[in-house]
């Protein structure tokens, strides 16, 4: 049931009073989903550049590098620095 008589106008935006004009909506690196394809037409865009995420593998080499398994000999060196520049990859 309506109980107010809304006034002319009344909650009525005008185009293009949401985003002003050179206003950045997305930042370089937003991963694009709904949300922002529907930003992106509301704004009149209906192309945009893209990059995909690279894949990237670590490869440690040497034969004194090795996994931790059990004691190591002074000679070798156990691959610890492999977890956590996959992290930072990955969090990336």
């Amino acid at each position: 049931m309506i109980e107010v008589i809304p006034k002319h106008g009344q909650d009525i935006r005008k185009k293009g009073s949401d985003i002003s004009k050179e206003q950045l909506v997305l930042k370089s690196g937003t991963k694009i989903s709904p949300i922002e394809l529907g930003l992106l037409a509301s704004i009149g865009l209906s192309s945009v550049k893209v990059y995909k995420r690279p894949k990237v593998a670590i490869l440690s080499t040497g034969d004194e590098v090795r996994r931790k398994t059990g004691s190591m000999s002074l000679r070798e060196n156990c691959s610890k620095n492999n977890f956590p520049i996959l992290f930072h990859l990955s969090s990336a």
